[in-house]
């Protein structure tokens, strides 16, 4: 295969990277899952749709981390997208906003890195923005948390660490404690190989951010021969979250997508 071809295809593939699991470092009691990101060739969901279980119903919300609900609109029916059995309908949802909370968290997106829009599913999960870098061989996710919901940053990041070292053939660098703006942060590097016979493996560059009012988790992922010569892009783009602090504005940069929108369908290029 020509080496053209050959990045044109890998260009193709990871350009469908999906968010499969939610991230939220919920209060002491309930349930932390960590968000990871899986290739699904060719599948791309309509920007409205996610999998629920048997009982679901038209009408029927459920509350976010950040106070925000996820309001179901239609059930689609059973779907070959929706793969768990505890989970087989597809149904269409709408984004109901929080009345109490509003992220200032923004990127100054560094040169070489382009969004995408949010479904109602990511910002329900706390996404304030994704993307990838303009060759489509970096994918980003960058979340945030209202710090009056969630537990602690140490404990948070334990949970993260420990979950991503259940990813197949998982291996992990230790943490390194920084400052970013001002504030503590940690960052470490995960690699994995994906299922399939010819999956190459990936490293996940996880940094978290302990802002005043909110919790930043920037997640990056690169196929990891190519780590060496991208990890200072990878650490800029982390390192490019601001108004974190209550010292300090968020930056005229590039804004996340607000969690106040309500326009279901964003646009796509």
């Amino acid at each position: 295969m020509r080496p053209q071809r050959a990045t044109a295809l890998y260009a193709t593939v990871l350009s469908t990277v999906l968010m499969v699991i939610t991230a939220s470092p919920c209060s002491a009691g309930t349930t932390v899952r960590i968000p990871t990101f899986i290739v699904v060739p060719g599948q791309k969901p309509n920007l409205d749709n996610v999998c629920l279980g048997p009982g679901a119903e038209v009408g029927q919300s459920k509350a976010g981390i950040n106070g925000d609900r996820m309001l179901v609109t239609k059930i689609v029916g059973k779907s070959a997208m929706c793969k768990d059995k505890n989970t087989p309908l597809l149904a269409e949802v709408d984004l109901v906003p929080a009345e109490n909370f509003q992220s200032t968290l923004s990127v100054e997106l560094p040169t070489g890195f382009v969004t995408e829009p949010l479904t109602n599913k990511d910002r329900f999960d706390g996404a304030r923005l994704k993307g990838t870098s303009k060759d489509r061989l970096i994918a980003f996710f960058v979340y945030g948390y209202n710090r009056k919901n969630t537990i602690s940053f140490e404990k948070y990041a334990q949970i993260v660490r420990e979950s991503q070292l259940k990813w197949n053939k998982a291996l992990q660098t230790p943490v390194e404690n920084l400052t970013i703006h001002g504030l503590a942060a940690q960052r470490w590097e995960t690699t994995f190989t994906p299922p399939g016979l010819f999956a190459k493996e990936r490293t996940h560059m996880t940094t978290l951010i302990n802002g005043d009012k909110e919790l930043a988790y920037v997640n990056v992922l690169v196929t990891s021969f190519r780590l060496p010569e991208e990890r200072s892009k990878l650490q800029s783009l982390a390192e490019s979250v601001r108004g974190l602090s209550d010292a300090e504005p968020a930056a005229e940069g590039v804004a996340p997508e607000s969690i106040q929108s309500t326009d279901p369908k964003p646009p796509v290029d």
